[in-house]
């Protein structure tokens, strides 16, 4: 049985009951200051709440909290690749060294000493001068290659990478569809994955669309978790 961890950043999962009978739950949202961005102190308090243990997957929230997941990378204790489905690529820079946004936490995740590279999965392929970043469209052979000689992987999914036919968040939408993902998903070898986060929920009251979203959720979860999962304690 795998485990899920729901931080309730907003209100996004309320209405999401099949995802929050999987889930225990960290109620975040009496933290002020932190949608789009935090700062560090704000985000030490954040990382106070989350339990000290492993969770397998853990739901963010939106997109605009994309950045949490910095929080479960630094914890990894051995070397690692991470992979990013995402519409965006968030290396921009920050306006203040003393905050991360989600628009520019892989800048904060590329400084992990073990983390080896980021493989982004988005649906047209970005130039970085960043030699750790790798930026590749929708191609399988592509992520099999990518991923041939790598031992341990974190999964990090945005789901504005998804068009707004099939869900529409607060971001604008990519081109992929859920299938996709999932058929990307099923290249990554189940026993070397470390962790997974998902965000890119939709506006907390949008019910049409938050049946959407649970219903790929539960996708996601299927197709992480397909396959017996190593279970390491990697989270201090």
């Amino acid at each position: 049985m795998f485990s899920v961890l729901i931080l309730h950043t907003e209100n996004s999962y309320l209405l999401q009951k099949s995802i929050l009978k999987k889930a225990k739950c960290v109620d975040l949202r009496d933290i002020p200051e932190k949608k789009l961005m935090a700062t560090f102190e704000t985000l030490k308090r954040i990382e106070e709440k989350l339990p000290q243990k492993q969770h397998l997957i853990t739901f963010l929230g939106k997109g605009d909290y994309h950045y949490l997941s910095y929080l479960f990378l630094k914890r990894i204790k051995e070397e690692f690749t991470l992979v990013v489905f995402d519409n965006h690529l968030d290396n921009q820079p920050v306006f203040d060294k003393n905050f991360i946004s989600c628009g520019s936490w892989l800048n904060n995740a590329i400084t992990l000493p073990l983390l080896k590279k980021i493989i982004v999965i988005k649906p047209e392929i970005e130039s970085t001068n960043n030699t750790k970043i790798k930026v590749i469209d929708f191609n399988p052979d592509a992520l099999e290659k990518e991923l041939e000689n790598e031992k341990r992987i974190y999964v990090s999914i945005d789901k504005d990478i998804l068009d707004e036919k099939f869900l529409k968040t607060n971001w604008d939408g990519g081109n992929f569809s859920p299938e996709m993902i999932v058929e990307l998903l099923e290249i990554i070898p189940k026993e070397k994955i470390l962790g997974a986060d998902i965000c890119g929920e939709p506006d907390d009251f949008n019910l049409f669309d938050i049946q959407k979203s649970e219903k790929i959720n539960n996708m996601l979860l299927k197709a992480l978790t397909k396959a017996p999962v190593l279970r390491r304690e990697f989270i201090s």
